[in-house]
């Protein structure tokens, strides 16, 4: 199994200060049929992309970290996700002003909203 500082496997506290906002399920606001099909295609690519932002980060490149993040922001918008889109913002603005420890903790909410995503995404399909 790959494992990386956000895994269940390494049964590591998140840290104090973070705070996540919610649990619930996030869903699309796409209606469409065809951007459904692409959603679902990004939506299984969600979990390669959060890997390689924690990767980035976890190794000290904070500008690969916040360039993955921005693309995914701007994907994110286009698939009707905002939040997501917003979380990855968080992460890219703290990776580009170099602030190691804000972009931790952004990666750690975006991880966060991710799962959410996904949670949604597999009860909208039913």
């Amino acid at each position: 199994m790959h494992r990386t500082p956000y895994s269940r496997a390494d049964c590591r506290p998140i840290g104090d200060g973070v705070e996540l906002r919610s649990t619930g399920p996030i869903y699309s606001l796409l209606v469409e049929e065809h951007a459904l099909e692409q959603l679902d295609a990004f939506v299984i690519e969600l979990g390669e992309r959060i890997d390689w932002i924690q990767e980035a980060e976890q190794v000290g490149q904070l500008e690969e970290a916040a360039k993955r993040a921005n693309e995914l922001a701007a994907k994110a918008r286009t698939m009707g996700l905002p939040p997501l889109a917003e979380a990855a913002e968080r992460v890219a603005a703290n990776g580009r002003e170099g602030d190691a420890a804000a972009t931790h903790t952004a990666i750690v909410e975006l991880t966060n909203v991710v799962t959410r995503v996904r949670l949604g995404h597999r009860g909208g399909l039913g």
